[in-house]
């Protein structure tokens, strides 16, 4: 009797664990950073458009995946070159919340600056706002397009 009541317990819990993880989505799977290579060609023409400009961007085809741009890729010599040191996001109250941590050099080798990074949004029906932090500041888009 013991023998058949452990598997089922196993199973039980299994299942259990499984429904929690699908049921809740974390912060990191509302943006995922994607390479340029993944975008398709109107979204790559969109990028190719605000290659130039440091700023940040929200690509938003109608019907399609969103995509936030974050370029860094200018700097104006003599002064701080900006880069992207973490992103973080969370729906709270129906708005996505993106925090930026974006941090300043002088030394244009450093390996931290780089090109732009792009960020797919994800799971657009958890939220109808969005809301962008830069360093704890509320921040505004450059730039929104399609």
């Amino acid at each position: 009797m013991r023998w058949t009541i452990w598997p089922l317990r196993l199973c039980l819990i299994v299942l259990a664990g499984v429904l929690v993880s699908g049921c809740a989505m974390g912060g990191d799977a509302y943006v995922k950073e994607v390479q340029l290579q993944q975008l398709d060609k109107d979204a790559r023409l969109y990028v190719d458009r605000i290659r130039d400009n440091n700023g940040l961007y929200l690509y938003t085809p109608v019907g399609e995946r969103q995509y936030l741009i974050v370029n860094y890729s200018s700097a104006v010599n003599g002064e701080g070159a900006s880069y992207l040191e973490e992103l973080t996001a969370e729906v709270r109250e129906e708005t996505l919340n993106i925090e930026l941590e974006e941090r300043s050099l002088s030394d244009y080798s450093d390996t931290r600056l780089g090109d732009m990074r792009i960020y797919r949004l994800n799971g657009s029906k958890d939220y109808s706002a969005i809301r962008i932090y830069k360093n704890g500041t509320e921040t505004a888009l450059d730039s929104a397009g399609t």
